[in-house]
């Protein structure tokens, strides 16, 4: 009797009975028990599929269930997930007791407000000329002045006499307001490069390259410093080392500052999406497009439930931070926008709107977002107060200036810089004119109020501490 060994695999029929490996796939036949040719040929001829097909049916099986788990992954965002960004090794913020203006918009949810109330200016406190058009705030911390020039230089000013303590010079030019936490001063240089500074000497204690151009200002939360770039990418930097912890990918440059409320941090592209990211993760939570030929203006600020920001078209939003946007979803918007543009279907309102409102000018700076009413102006001196749940304009106001700085709320003033060199303060309540104090140039700064003071930029290149009688 003809003996032979069936492969398990393949299916073929080893000839001799002492083989130990197929000759064909070259798999084990040592658990395969010899059997008569005839028996191997019957069983062989039920379901005969050559093994080269096999294999390729095997392989394109594999290649298909690779490609819906990465769809899977792509669509949920599920890598994020599984690969968390290291924990950064403090919880520091930058300083916002009052008497300090330590970052940008001086609070982590980049709000543009402090309860601290505005003197009338009537007193120059001192100038101090950088001998360069002033084009950026500062930060005000402690006993320190903080501030960024277009000529490389970072300065630590005395904040009662405006006298130079340090200075840190960089080739390379800066359009960032400096954010101040504990020892550590904060700077950004416009080629990429992030530089903390030692608070008290000015020495580098860490410097982190970026790799890419940077327009925005650093914003220290949560023990790590957040600043968008030009590479489209939000970075997060572990705040005590400088080490790259953390990254999100948008659409556009990032070049706003962010708004940080624990687990949840809101940003804005320069085109057209405002997106709700996880501090922890790093993933997209919820995306608000404004689409059309919207852009924003500056970034969003977090304030309880509800997410603000502008466009440039003059629109105040504000949405739902409760939201989620799920994969299913953005496709089906796309639709029903088509619908809507070729008349078969009225303009479908977007998840999480809660309520718009148009100033009916040009908006480039971001609104600044009061305990209960938002203020806003126009390039060409609209100037609004809007009730923060409802949307609805509690008062409006001509400035008779074109408004080159951005706002700031200070308790029941609100301040701006104009394009002929004017500070101008207006009641919060009311956008009753209050007082105004010129400069020798235009300000394009926003307005800082700390400790009983108002720091104001000048394209004239000096900066002015201003007090009250």
């Amino acid at each position: 009797m003809d003996l032979v060994r069936l492969c398990p695999i393949c299916e073929h029929i080893n000839p001799s009975a002492e083989a130990t490996r197929c000759n064909s796939c070259w798999a084990f036949l040592t658990e395969t028990s010899p059997i008569p040719r005839t028996e191997a040929e019957r069983r062989v001829a039920r379901v005969r599929i050559p093994i080269w097909r096999r294999r390729y049916l095997l392989t394109a099986l594999v290649l298909v269930a690779a490609f819906l788990i990465w769809r899977i992954v792509a669509m949920f965002d599920l890598l994020p997930l599984l690969f968390r960004p290291p924990a950064p090794q403090s919880d520091v913020s930058a300083d916002t007791i009052p008497g300090n203006w330590a970052q940008v918009r001086r609070t982590v949810n980049s709000s543009g407000y402090t309860p601290e109330q505005a003197p009338e200016p009537r007193t120059i406190l001192w100038t101090f000329d950088a001998r360069e058009p002033l084009t950026t705030s500062v930060a005000a911390a402690g006993r320190q002045v903080f501030l960024a020039t277009e000529g490389g230089r970072t300065l630590s000013l005395e904040r009662d006499t405006g006298r130079i303590q340090w200075e840190y010079e960089s080739p390379f030019p800066s359009s960032s307001t400096p954010a101040v936490t504990g020892d550590l001063v904060v700077t950004a240089l416009r080629p990429g490069k992030v530089v903390a500074l030692d608070r008290a000497s000015g020495n580098v204690r860490w410097e982190t390259d970026l790799g890419e151009p940077l327009f925005a200002s650093p914003v220290i939360a949560g023990g790590r410093v957040y600043i968008g770039a030009t590479d489209r990418d939000l970075h997060g930097l572990d705040a005590a080392t400088g080490d790259k912890q953390w990254r999100f990918s948008s659409d556009d440059w990032v070049n706003a500052p962010v708004s940080y409320d624990g687990d949840i941090l809101a940003m804005a592209s320069r085109a057209t999406r405002v997106e709700l990211v996880e501090t922890g993760t790093a993933r997209r939570k919820f995306v608000y497009d404004v689409s059309g030929t919207r852009k924003l203006a500056g970034g969003p600020v977090i304030q309880g439930d509800l997410v603000h920001f502008g466009t440039q078209d003059g629109t105040i939003w504000t949405v739902d931070r409760d939201q989620t946007t799920y994969p299913w979803e953005p496709p089906i918007r796309f639709v029903r926008v088509n619908f809507y543009i070729w008349g078969f279907a009225s303009l479908p309102v977007q998840k999480g709107t809660v309520w718009t409102h148009s100033l009916g000018g040009e908006l480039v700076h971001a609104p600044v977002v009061a305990p209960n009413t938002i203020h806003a102006a126009t390039v060409d001196g609209r100037t609004v107060a809007i009730n923060l749940f409802t949307g609805e304009e509690l008062w409006s106001r001509e400035l008779d200036a074109e408004v080159s700085s951005g706002l700031t709320v200070a308790r029941n003033t609100v301040l701006g810089g104009t394009a002929d060199g004017r500070l101008l303060g207006w009641d919060a309540a009311t956008g009753e004119p209050l007082w105004e104090f010129r400069t020798g140039g235009s300000i394009t700064g926003k307005p800082v109020v700390a400790g009983g003071v108002i720091y104001v930029p000048s394209h004239d290149g000096k900066l002015y501490a201003l007090t009250g009688p």
